[in-house]
């Protein structure tokens, strides 16, 4: 390869890294309890419910909560070739 410049033959080129694209999505999901959780926790925490906090059940019992995001990130790195002259210092793109 010839640098256009100088006409020397002295030239390296090189991988140049130009910028990163993230591609990240949000989405939420709502958490399931399983059996376990219902035999041993989510029944005493119904029953303290009904006997001490009946409003509760009444006036709102669903959470306005949307659950717990979980992000996934992917990015992409954009890259160039690029070719330097280590003669005269000249740098340009190569397509």
């Amino acid at each position: 390869m010839v640098c256009p410049k100088c006409s020397s033959e002295n030239v390296i080129v090189q991988r140049e890294n130009v910028g990163n694209v993230s591609t990240a999505k949000t989405k939420y999901y709502k958490k399931h309890h399983g059996l376990f959780y219902w035999l041993f926790i989510g029944w005493w925490i119904w029953m303290f419910k009904l006997l001490f906090i009946p409003f509760t059940i009444l006036f709102g019992g669903k959470s306005k909560s949307k659950g717990y995001a979980r992000t996934n990130s992917a990015s992409k790195t954009i890259n160039q070739t690029v070719a330097v002259c280590q003669e005269c210092g000249n740098t340009w793109k190569i397509k």
